[in-house]
């Protein structure tokens, strides 16, 4: 379930949020779910839908990282991503299993808003 709060409003209903982050300039899709037994097939699985956003967006590289609760130094690995920082190009994030959180801020005439989202 994805779920998005934008502009104090909360969107639940994915062509609704499709239809908000892509007027934002953020690609939203929902891909078929592959299990894998291992970290190291989820690239693997998923390298169809991965060619295709490199071939059309221009993307050169693709990575993983696969945080779990048993992760060692899990707070640690973490704390980089509780800071602010900015990407200069495009980043994507595919959420297999668990859930991610992602925030975007951006600036228009009434201030910051932050589009968030919620892949439980």
């Amino acid at each position: 379930m994805a779920k998005l709060e934008y502009f104090g409003q909360t969107y639940t209903n994915e062509d609704e949020i499709h239809s908000i982050m892509n007027s934002a300039g953020i690609l939203f899709e929902r891909w078929p779910l592959h299990r894998a037994t291992s970290d190291d097939q989820i690239l693997k699985l998923y390298e169809s839908e991965i060619n295709y956003l490199m071939q059309t967006r221009g993307y050169v590289a693709a990575d993983m990282v696969a945080l779990k609760s048993t992760t060692p130094n899990l707070t640690e690995i973490t704390s980089r991503y509780n800071k602010e920082h900015h990407h200069t190009d495009d980043e994507v994030r595919l959420t297999v299993e668990g859930e991610g959180v992602f925030v975007r801020l951006f600036l228009d005439k009434n201030g910051w808003e932050a589009i968030y989202n919620d892949f439980p």
